[in-house]
């Protein structure tokens, strides 16, 4: 589905004589989204988002039973935080420090380092969400721009020139900022 919208946008863009040649994309961890994007654009360097990275460990340690541990509990809090901190290291210093950082985890801590280590810590998983020297980390200013879209159309489902009006509306807005 993904590759078929790809296709169809890069069509359409022709059509405006727009090349569609993204170098970065930044997106959630959609397993299907991904290769999609990488068939579509050959040599895109993809990158997740660090907010919905957190947002998927947050919810793993609800699913374990910890939330309310991880709320009331200054340790238990560290370790999370200590987690979700990795992705601010260098790429060859992840493991070493989750493996740091889980080595006296009992329990449901150990449980959740376990999780992490198979669901993001495998070689094509890791590039995606570490955020070590990257600039812009979230897709939330994009997140963002959809809210106020959707605030200025007032309604659900917009008719085709009913949202080609708002979109130039929202250019001229913009254009008198800049």
């Amino acid at each position: 589905m993904y590759r078929e919208i790809f296709d169809n946008l890069i069509l359409k863009a022709a059509t405006l004589g727009v090349v569609l040649q993204p170098q970065t994309v930044i997106s959630d961890f959609e397993t299907a989204l991904i290769p999609a994007l990488q068939g579509t654009f050959p040599g895109v360097s993809m990158q997740g988002c660090y907010f919905r990275f957190c947002q998927a460990v947050l919810r793993k340690v609800t699913d374990l039973g910890m939330r309310t541990s991880y709320i009331n509990e200054a340790a238990t809090k560290k370790k999370v935080k200590m987690l979700l901190a990795t992705a601010f290291l260098p790429l060859h210093d992840v493991a070493a420090a989750v493996d740091l950082f889980g080595r006296d985890a009992t329990g449901s801590i150990a449980a959740l380092f376990n999780y992490f280590r198979m669901e993001w810590m495998p070689y094509d998983r890791l590039p995606l969400w570490n955020v070590y020297n990257v600039n812009i980390r979230t897709n939330n200013d994009l997140e963002d721009g959809h809210f106020k879209m959707n605030r200025l159309a007032g309604k659900r489902h917009l008719g085709f020139y009913e949202l080609l009006q708002l979109l130039i509306d929202e250019q001229g807005s913009t254009e008198a900022l800049n």
